[in-house]
């Protein structure tokens, strides 16, 4: 699928290199996140995340509930921020 695309998918394990050494997790939060991204700043090859998070994390919950969903999608969300530092080459 990686072929399809119109740019190639970057390589997650050098995040760090390409930002110095330091490792941006905030930034890499919103750009795992996706909602609040400017459209200005062109098309997106990945899915927003956050909008995929939530709607899983409300299916099949009861309306008192689902005000929960935000927790559940920062919590995926950051498990993912994580990982990718966990990942990162020196």
């Amino acid at each position: 699928m990686a072929g399809l695309l119109l740019v190639g998918p970057p390589d997650l394990t050098s995040i760090r290199k390409r930002h110095g050494g330091n490792f941006p997790a905030s930034w890499v939060y919103r750009v795992v996140d996706g909602r609040n991204q400017l459209r200005a700043h062109g098309s997106k090859e990945m899915p927003i995340w956050g909008d995929r998070y939530r709607a899983e994390a409300l299916r099949g919950l009861p309306l008192p509930l689902n005000a929960g969903a935000d927790a559940v999608v920062h919590g995926r969300i950051l498990s993912l921020v994580f990982y990718l530092d966990l990942i990162q080459e020196d």
